[in-house]
């Protein structure tokens, strides 16, 4: 039964591959005020570390500082979510203008999945590891440590392996979440993942930030009330491997905001690769994490 099952998904991806239009989704163009186009531009204008963010409705735009481009993101992102509620855009970071990098993530990860066949070899020794780990009854800190064996299955949650994964990418049937940490520079993910950065880091014990773990729980609410709005979308989450515990933090994070509908990639983005499938350069959807010091907007 197993071989038929996964014979079936073969031939239904490879059927596919010809034919399936994979939609963008992250915008090419922003309509912006002369007042605000005017501020993007001076900032690109200096070789800084700036980025500069907007609220989904447009009225709010947020201009942060940090030591690396990167922290910059990372902080007007999550100034950007906590000051208007909801999911924001990038439009510049240093002199790169981000519809760019939106342009570039959406044509390869188009390309990608139009391309994606089922490989003719399985990983389910790694996909399926079971060491015997109790399911958590909290969120793992870390103070706790993050790479570590994982539970081999979490309550309400189900595991899709990769060839269902591919399937369902191919039908846009799932949304995708990146629960690694952000890297603006060298980072790679599955197509069309969402990186949400913070979405499986936690400080539970001993936290050097008061709060943080409350304001990333409320972050991650606003931005799935405009990513997933429905609680029954189906939603993947996944980070490095079967060993590293921020998708198990994320996806405790989203049954505790009343999704129903969730599945786990315990494989990760190291057997995808090692599967010989294609990565993409992240493109940053949100930060959760909680600033301690934010530059105001300038």
């Amino acid at each position: 039964m197993r071989s038929l099952i996964y014979l079936l998904y073969l031939l239904s991806a490879s059927v596919l591959s010809g034919c399936v239009t994979v939609k963008p989704i992250y915008p090419e163009k922003f309509e912006l005020s002369d007042k605000m186009r005017e501020r993007v531009e001076q900032a690109r204008s200096k070789d800084e570390a700036r980025a500069i963010t907007r609220s989904l409705d447009g009225k709010q735009l947020f201009s942060n500082m940090g030591n690396t481009k990167n922290e910059a993101l990372r902080t007007s992102l999550s100034r950007c979510s906590s000051m208007s509620g909801g999911a924001c855009h990038v439009l510049a970071v240093g002199k790169l203008d981000f519809t760019e990098r939106y342009k570039q993530f959406n044509e390869e990860s188009s390309r990608a999945i139009r391309s994606l066949r089922i490989p003719t070899q399985n990983a389910d020794y790694f996909e399926k590891m079971d060491w015997q780990i109790d399911e958590p009854d909290h969120i793992r800190s870390a103070n706790e440590g993050i790479h570590f064996a994982t539970p081999s299955h979490l309550e309400g949650v189900k595991n899709i392996l990769t060839a269902e994964l591919i399937a369902g990418m191919k039908e846009e049937k799932f949304i995708l979440l990146d629960a690694s940490t952000m890297d603006f520079d060298s980072g790679k993910t599955l197509p069309n993942a969402y990186v949400m950065d913070w979405l499986g880091v936690s400080y539970q014990t001993d936290s050097k930030t008061p709060g943080a773990d409350t304001f990333s729980q409320v972050a991650l609410e606003a931005n799935m009330r405009t990513l997933a709005p429905q609680k029954d979308q189906a939603i993947v989450v996944f980070c490095a491997s079967p060993e590293c515990w921020l998708s198990v933090n994320g996806l405790m994070r989203l049954r505790a905001l009343g999704y129903t509908n969730l599945y786990w990639y315990r494989g990760g983005s190291s057997v995808w690769s090692a599967l010989g499938l294609p990565l993409v350069p992240q493109v940053p959807y949100a930060s959760l994490r909680h600033q301690t010091t934010l530059n105001p907007s300038k």
